[in-house]
């Protein structure tokens, strides 16, 4: 009985938030986080996935994120190590630059920086961006870059994405794809060493 609750709930409650309009885990900017893999960008006239399931080509352009009727969406924020082609605080810094120049475009989308901003935006009919970090482990490694960050709207960040140490770990497919992307041994920045 257990296993069926858990099952009709993880079919419902993705389905209850769509129709709320909002997306807990968007994308949107990853022509930044995984450059040399990616096949697409954010502001190009067309998206170049054509299978929801197309993780590496843009699933979503300007256009689109204008057309849609989500008002709340978590824009993911990652970027991989060598594969961004630069740091991957900088490439952080830039999706949120591209993030911002969407909503100077769109004055019907706003970045929220509290849930004051964010009930203020609603009540207008506008469209909330709020700013998730995957892998704060690989991402944030000062005090002063963490300030930045929420100077910059970001307000989620998840401990780890894709490599494993003494706090947790992903997923086996996580573990496949983090290979590829970001293997443990090379990007942890010997957190387990400082462990206590």
């Amino acid at each position: 009985m257990k296993q069926f609750i858990l099952w009709i709930s993880l079919l419902i409650v993705p389905n209850l938030a769509f129709c709320f309009g909002v997306d807990l885990h968007a994308h949107l900017f990853m022509e930044q986080g995984v450059n040399i893999i990616y096949n697409g960008g954010f502001f190009l006239p067309h998206i170049k996935a054509k299978k929801w399931n197309h993780a590496k080509r843009s699933q979503v352009n300007e256009n689109l994120m204008k057309q849609t009727e989500l008002s709340i969406v978590v824009v993911s924020l990652y970027a991989a190590p060598i594969i961004a082609g630069e740091s991957v605080f900088n490439s952080i810094l830039k999706q949120i630059k591209m993030a911002e120049i969407f909503v100077e475009r769109n004055p019907n989308g706003v970045i929220t920086h509290s849930s004051t901003d964010a009930q203020s935006a609603i009540n207008q009919g506008k469209k909330i961006l709020v700013f998730s970090i995957e892998g704060g482990d690989r991402n944030i490694n000062t005090l002063e870059q963490l300030k930045i960050l929420h100077s910059r709207g970001v307000r989620i960040i998840t401990l780890l994405h894709l490599t494993g140490d003494k706090i947790g770990g992903p997923t086996l497919a996580g573990r496949m794809e983090a290979l590829f992307s970001t293997p443990s041994s090379l990007f942890c920045y010997g957190r387990d060493s400082e462990w206590s």
